[in-house]
């Protein structure tokens, strides 16, 4: 249910209890403790206090509009269900048939119960609680996902139907109008008796079910792979057609808004469930004629006679079950690209498997905008894809205006969108394994977080100790920032850090089996960058002072199973490492930050091999977003003026960093001997006041500064600026 609530994962202890259930399986010997590390983070903790639960229940339409059970007590109830695949353990059914043990259901609804496996079918039916739910008057049904799913089951019309499931969505149930709520069994047991919604307290103590010290485990039911796979036989009756695969993807993407809907549309919207759909999950030319069918009957038949085209949508587009269905039928009938305010992840994820664009409104007001049956135009959608553009200008032909759409498509999965979706992907990258081995984590845009740098005064022994000078001190605060927000970063730029990062290691191209370090490696980019071009027999090394900062990164490096790359806390002005020790030697758009540029520099040299490379970064906050730079920083600097702010600052010497002829006179004096400093640029484009403030701006310094202001100077500077930027 973690995904009905937003949640991408859900993780949870494997503790005693654990333990204790896998060993009454007879599994005992797979536990494993699993438990958060101890100086774990969240970005949001929230804290229950058990004294204060109390029964809850999920009113319709959906999971997550949950209200205490005595809220809606009293509520008439035509039908009770128990069971499917939530709720219905051996300790649920007990735990249900005793409530109901010698009584009788309500006269004014009818009760079912679904075990949730044969081994509960069987467990309760040699304890004696499947007779007590048969004499109480339930209906036993299939362990299957049956009414859950609309397979049966489905409610009289506008009745109230109260299920112990899972989902709750508008007609899931096979009754359009239906009412349905998700409660506890307990809940349901005892509106079962009182024909009414039912805080189950009213009904007395709780029941203590003990848990079996040894469950039932029969798997003579089970068939194991054959020996000969080439000799089996796979049955297709006549219901069971080909898996249709997508074709690669155009150059321009080109057609008609088939379909307008609002926010919060389920997969159940899109591919129903219910018992006249789901007997063709294995037909999609037939399933697809049902896509859509509970919002727009006509859908099916306009979407084929169009060709195919766009659907366009609005926040959470996509929730509920993860049903890979609702993206195969709409690629089936040519839907080619949807465009929405917001995506639901999973759904999502689908659609890029099979080859449909998803993409958001860089500007949610688009959406009003745009109407059904517009014909809109994507040119060079691929080329843009392939070039690493964040943005897709979407025409719109009919309106004659333009959209700017945001993609968040990792490399990986601009791929997969090229070849038409995953299925042709794989085909066309050989074995599944290599190709996995990939990460997908950043479904919800890029990973990349701007660097961080790194450094400390450290007293040479005997020396008296000295206060920080303003450059020390500026170190020392952005440190400490970058500890503070390190996820934030991931954000910055649109991802300008990472594609800086991937553009100095395409130029200059290290050889397979190096051995790199990566100065002021920030949240890992350009040390994950250089691990891809030298291969599981080199090795890069990431330094960094910024712990949380070297977290980020780790967790990246954890994800994408990259094996190669190691992250060390580690003063960039005092390198542990001997004298020749790397092949190649980084630092991406953090060299300005030290208070110390020389001796920085002069101690990359000394770990670095004779005709190795040294490959630096650098930007200036003055214009390292033109135009829109030149006006914050000039503003910046007039309010520190007038406010008489004396922060702590970069090193005068930083201003070097940020010229071309400035940088190669540090690298010369430093002991390099063949410098070439290339200037290049890499296009961002900001679509809003508010996407430049969040995600733009671009100096340390001004963070800071911002900082210390009040929040009526910072409200008004903010005011000022963005009328300027507007």
């Amino acid at each position: 249910m973690g995904a009905e609530l937003g949640a991408t994962t859900s993780v949870f202890p494997s503790d005693s209890q654990t333990r204790e259930y896998m060993t009454a399986q007879q599994r005992g010997q797979n536990w494993v403790e699993f438990k958060a590390d101890p100086d774990a983070e969240y970005d949001g903790i929230i804290e229950i206090n058990l004294d204060e639960l109390e029964p809850l229940i999920s009113r319709p339409h959906s999971p997550d509009s949950v209200v205490p059970v005595r809220e809606v007590a009293g509520t008439p109830v035509t039908q009770v269900l128990v069971g499917s695949c939530t709720n219905s353990s051996f300790v649920d059914l007990q735990t249900v048939a005793g409530v109901l043990k010698g009584k009788t259901v309500h006269e004014s609804l009818s009760f079912g119960v679904t075990p949730g496996s044969r081994q509960v079918y069987t467990m309760i039916a040699r304890s004696g609680a499947l007779g007590d739910l048969i004499e109480s008057g339930a209906r036993i049904l299939e362990s299957a996902c049956g009414p859950c799913i609309g397979m049966g089951q489905a409610p009289a019309s506008g009745a109230v139907s109260v299920r112990s499931f899972n989902r709750n969505f508008e007609g899931r149930s096979g009754t359009p109008n239906a009412q349905v709520f998700l409660a506890s069994p307990e809940t349901c047991a005892a509106s079962a008796l009182t024909g009414v919604i039912t805080d189950p307290r009213e009904l007395g103590a709780r029941l203590k079910i003990e848990v079996p010290e040894r469950y039932l485990v029969e798997d003579n039911m089970i068939m194991p792979p054959s020996q000969e796979p080439d000799k089996v036989e796979v049955v297709r009756g006549p219901n069971i057609k080909p898996l249709p695969i997508n074709k690669p993807m155009k150059d321009n993407v080109v057609g008609q808004v088939l379909l307008k809907v609002g926010d919060n549309i389920t997969t159940d919207h899109i591919m129903p469930a219910g018992a006249k759909v789901l007997p063709l999950r294995s037909n999609i030319p037939a399933i697809s004629e049902y896509v859509f069918e509970k919002v727009d009957p006509t859908f099916a038949t306009r979407a084929k006679a169009q060709g195919g085209g766009f659907v366009v949508g609005g926040s959470n587009y996509g929730q509920g079950s993860s049903r890979e269905h609702a993206a195969l039928a709409p690629m089936f009938l040519g839907v080619r690209g949807v465009l929405t305010k917001s995506f639901a992840r999973i759904h999502r994820d689908n659609l890029i498997n099979f080859g449909i664009i998803p993409m958001i409104f860089a500007n949610p007001a688009d959406y009003d905008d745009i109407s059904e049956g517009d014909e809109l135009r994507i040119d060079d959608a691929k080329a843009s894809l392939v070039s690493g553009e964040e943005l897709l200008t979407v025409r719109n032909l009919t309106k004659n205006s333009e959209y700017q759409a945001r993609h968040n498509l990792t490399p990986r999965q601009v791929n997969i969108i090229m070849s038409g979706g995953l299925l042709n992907y794989i085909r066309e990258h050989g074995d599944a394994t290599n190709v996995e081995r990939e990460a997908t984590a950043a479904a919800h845009g890029t990973t990349t977080a701007l660097p961080t740098r790194t450094t400390k005064t450290i007293n040479v022994p005997g020396d008296k100790p000295k206060p920080l000078g303003q450059a020390e001190l500026f170190d020392q605060l952005v440190v400490e920032t970058y500890n503070r927000e390190a996820a934030s970063f991931d954000e910055f730029g649109h991802g300008i850090s990472e594609k800086s990062d991937r553009r100095l290691v395409d130029l200059i191209a290290p050889k397979p089996e190096a051995k790199a370090l990566d100065v002021a490696s920030g949240t890992g980019n350009l040390a994950i960058a250089l691990a891809s071009r030298i291969g599981e027999k080199g090795s890069v090394t990431g330094v960094d002072l910024a712990e949380a900062m070297l977290e980020v990164a780790e967790r990246k490096v954890r994800t994408r199973k990259i094996r190669n790359v190691t992250f060390k806390i580690m003063d960039a002005q005092h390198l542990q490492f001997e004298d020749n020790t790397f092949d190649v030697v980084t630092c991406g758009l953090a060299l300005f930050y030290f208070p110390d540029i020389e001796g920085t520099l002069k101690e990359m040299l000394r770990v670095l091999k004779p005709g190795g490379t040294l490959a630096v970064s650098t930007a200036d906050a003055e214009n390292a977003f033109s135009p829109l730079s030149e006006k914050y920083m000039a503003r910046l600097r007039e309010l520190t003026n007038t406010l008489g702010k004396d922060l702590p600052a970069y090193p005068e010497i930083a201003g070097l960093t940020r010229t071309r002829s400035g940088l190669e006179r540090l690298l010369k004096e430093a002991g390099f001997t063949s410098v070439e400093v290339r200037e290049e640029s890499i296009p961002v484009r900001f679509n809003s006041t508010k996407d430049w403030w969040e995600f733009g701006r671009g100096s340390t310094w001004g963070d800071l500064l911002l900082a210390d202001m009040s929040a009526e100077q910072r409200d008004e500077f903010k005011k000022q600026h963005l009328s300027e930027v507007e």
